[in-house]
């Protein structure tokens, strides 16, 4: 069976995301890219859906047919992932997309981890260096 570039994009993603050494910031940004991948759309709108579904359900509003099928999609995939569902990963990750630049990039290098406490604060934990 032979896959095609797209299909091998998703795989490589997938078995990312289960590396244990994967910080919160990389493993937020590959979970958006392949959802936007599976979707067919971009990251900020996968962004965008996932907080407007959750707009729409505080408000009690009903969503277009086209929204509630990436949902499914959505949750489909979390699902697959096994280590979120669409609620928890835009209330304990999304956020860390919206921090500066400066502390992005100390998480990326692993200097500080995110540890996510509630949904009211989230906190970071100092890594020393083993010596």
């Amino acid at each position: 069976m032979e896959i095609d570039d797209k299909q091998a994009l998703q795989i490589a993603l997938i078995e990312n995301l289960q590396r244990e050494e994967l910080n919160s910031v990389e493993e937020t940004e590959a979970i958006l890219e392949l959802l936007s991948l599976s979707l067919g759309i971009d990251m900020n709108e996968v962004i965008s859906i996932l907080y407007r579904s959750f707009n729409a359900k505080q408000r009690g509003q009903s969503l277009n047919q086209n929204i509630l099928t990436q949902i499914e999609k959505i949750e489909f995939l979390f699902s697959q992932i096994g280590k979120f569902n669409i609620s928890s990963f835009r209330t304990s990750r999304l956020p860390l997309l919206k921090l500066p630049d400066d502390i992005l990039s100390i998480l990326r290098r692993g200097e500080i981890e995110y540890i996510h406490q509630s949904t009211s604060y989230s906190t970071f934990k100092i890594r020393t260096p083993a010596y």
